[in-house]
């Protein structure tokens, strides 16, 4: 889900870090002005060895309520990724042994080919499935239900291809006996989330995580409902820590965060 490239890509001429948190905040508002601020200094290389910090939102969808526009330009294919597209997809994310791992692993990958190369891609989990992707940075570990679908880590390169492989996208994760599919989306990453609700999607939930020293605190609200600290639902969604972390390594275990920080938005 790719971050796109900077207005100004002259770093004599962009505004310095703080102009740029200003005019964040003058646009979304403070809360998420404050967190992108606390959430990067959590990732800075001086303090992600001991405090993390993150909070995502959770959105739904049932994939008959997901937008499918019919057309397709004529220079894409969308599809489900192949075994014979794998080469492609490492080149395409650039991490053969993540993509290695998440098909050994059984996840999906839709992608929009052109001139038979991916210029956009999203993955996806069928449930049942236990996913375990954003251990490092939620401390948690999501039990998807049968009949629902994880949806994550898209990137969109060339002008329509994303928007088509949306188009489509409903369609290849109903073929595995998915009805509805969830996914995650950083807090201040607003063109994500008003991508994802012009689409269908609606936020189920939030979730936060506060690592500091060793200990975690999680906390989580559905939509409508309140804060809860531990473990807990969001949807159809359960999710935990150690309990659920005994046995990662069986479910889809290879870190990234790239789903959360890079959604394309449109």
């Amino acid at each position: 889900m790719s971050k796109l490239p900077a207005a100004n890509a002259n770093p004599s001429t962009r505004p310095n870090r703080l102009v740029r948190l200003y005019r964040f905040a003058q646009s979304h508002g403070l809360l998420p002005a404050a967190y992108r601020f606390a959430h990067r200094v959590s990732e800075s290389i001086l303090f992600r060895r001991w405090f993390r910090f993150a909070v995502v939102e959770v959105y739904s969808a049932r994939l008959d309520e997901l937008k499918q526009d019919g057309a397709i330009p004529r220079a894409f294919v969308v599809r489900e990724a192949l075994k014979e597209d794998e080469a492609g997809v490492e080149a395409y994310f650039d991490n053969a042994r993540l993509v290695g791992n998440r098909f050994r692993r059984g996840a999906k990958c839709a992608i929009t080919l052109a001139k038979g190369r991916p210029c956009a891609a999203v993955w996806f989990a069928a449930g049942p499935v236990e996913f375990h992707e954003d251990w490092d940075t939620l401390r948690c570990v999501f039990r998807i239900p049968a009949g629902a679908a994880w949806s994550f880590d898209g990137k969109g390169t060339r002008f329509g291809a994303w928007g088509s492989l949306m188009a489509r996208f409903p369609g290849l994760v109903r073929q595995h006996g998915n009805q509805e599919v969830y996914t995650l989306i950083d807090y201040d990453n607003r063109p994500s989330s008003d991508a994802h609700r012009s689409l269908g999607y609606r936020r189920a939930g939030m979730l936060s995580c506060l690592s500091a020293l060793g200990l975690t605190l999680r906390f989580y609200r559905p939509e409508g409902g309140r804060w809860r600290l531990g473990r807990g639902r969001i949807g159809q969604v359960d999710f935990g820590g150690k309990r659920f972390a005994k046995d990662r390594r069986k479910g889809l275990s290879v870190s990234s965060r790239a789903h959360l920080r890079n959604s394309p938005s449109g």
